[in-house]
């Protein structure tokens, strides 16, 4: 078994489809409606197309329930069958390094800063244009 600073392979791929199917789900959800609630677009399409959004996003919604079932699965997998604690260096974001690996390269602060006010930015802004906040 390979150590990883980050993500293996295969964990990488596992958080690009929880990225894409939450991004997927969220797309979908402003069209669908149901349970007495509904998109903020829902009313915009016609109603048999609402429907069909609406089981694509149960359909999306479990989807991404198990990959991150898998993927949490996977982690107790690591830390228990293959003795590599990768929960504790989560949390810390530390992990003692490995012989073969050169010292991971982060980005500056001054990135991560732009990119959350960016993000913050587009919530805000997609919270007041549905009237959430």
């Amino acid at each position: 078994h390979k150590e990883y600073w980050g993500h293996n392979p295969v964990g990488a791929l596992a958080i690009l489809a929880i990225l894409f199917t939450s991004l997927a789900l969220i797309s979908v959800a402003v069209f669908a409606q149901g349970r007495g609630i509904a998109g903020p677009w829902a009313a915009d399409v016609a109603r048999q197309t609402s429907d069909l959004l609406t089981v694509v996003h149960i359909l999306l919604a479990n989807l991404l329930m198990t990959i991150v079932i898998v993927h949490i699965g996977a982690v107790v997998a690591y830390k228990y069958v293959l003795k590599d604690n990768l929960i504790t260096p989560m949390i810390t974001g530390k992990r003692p390094a490995s012989p073969d690996q050169p010292e991971p390269r982060f980005t500056s602060v001054a990135v991560a800063v732009v990119l959350l006010a960016v993000a913050a930015a587009i919530t805000s802004y997609a919270f007041r244009y549905w009237g959430l906040a």
